[in-house]
């Protein structure tokens, strides 16, 4: 059975364009594993409330996309849940994800989503 993933999507982190990455998850994820959507932040705090939202729905991964702030919004909603953290980093920094060894490129980052 497949696994429903959420990617939320924060545009405005780091100093990369965000505009490859759809088609990059699209094509790097796999789908015989993951049924997924792709939600982009509007504002501070929203990544938090899409998080508790997909906590709630049952969502089985929640995939950060973003820096190190969108990370903790994510995380923080997912403590004490069932739902799994995922994490592309595109932030300026990644400080969170270079210490977690995480891949710095989102197609390196969405294989290890695969494993």
């Amino acid at each position: 059975m497949k696994k429903q993933a959420l990617f939320i999507i924060n545009k405005k982190s780091g100093t990369t364009d965000k505009n490859n990455l759809s088609p990059q998850i699209k094509e790097w994820i796999d789908p015989e594993l993951y049924s997924y959507k792709e939600i982009i932040t509007e504002y501070r705090g929203h990544a938090s409330i899409l998080s508790a939202q997909a906590v709630r729905e049952g969502c089985d991964l929640v995939v950060a996309a973003g820096g190190d702030g969108t990370i903790n919004e994510v995380a923080k909603e997912l403590i004490q849940t069932d739902t799994l953290l995922g994490i592309i980093p595109l932030g300026s920094g990644n400080e969170f994800a270079r210490r977690l060894k995480i891949p710095l490129t989102p197609p390196k980052a969405i294989e290890i989503l695969n494993k």
